[in-house]
């Protein structure tokens, strides 16, 4: 199963108890429509689009379901989110970045940016270039 099965909540993906912890990357400005739990990166102008295999960098997830131009924070190591109500096919595996925007994918040929630590979340393990 390549692409995860992206959640359908709007809001609230992301474990509060975590995420309070986590990296945060704020003052950030939407460059292009994002939904809750997409894979995201800072780019051009500073914005936030998603983020796919092949990407210079990944900088964490989107916490809620943003339009273009809107203010967003990305979570990123330490993150744990609600990815998808199916169940995850490689728990407990690694995650890359899917050639889909914005979407993880349980198979991949760069450096996995998250684990399974249930049957429906992931946790971001890395951030940055490269992936």
């Amino acid at each position: 199963m390549p692409d995860v099965a992206k959640t359908t909540q709007t809001h609230g993906v992301v474990d509060a108890r975590t995420a309070m912890y986590a990296m945060q990357n704020t003052g950030l400005v939407c460059g292009e429509d994002i939904e809750a739990g997409h894979a995201c990166r800072i780019g051009a102008g500073f914005k936030v689009f998603k983020a796919k295999a092949g990407d210079a960098r990944f900088d964490g997830i989107a916490p809620k379901s943003m339009k273009a131009g809107q203010p967003i924070t990305l979570f990123g190591i330490g993150t744990r989110f609600h990815a998808t109500e199916g169940a995850l096919a490689a728990e407990p595996g690694l995650y890359y970045l899917s050639a889909t925007p914005g979407l993880f994918s349980d198979t991949g040929t760069g450096t996995p940016v998250a684990r399974a630590v249930s049957a429906h979340d992931l946790e971001i393990i890395r951030v940055g270039g490269e992936v």
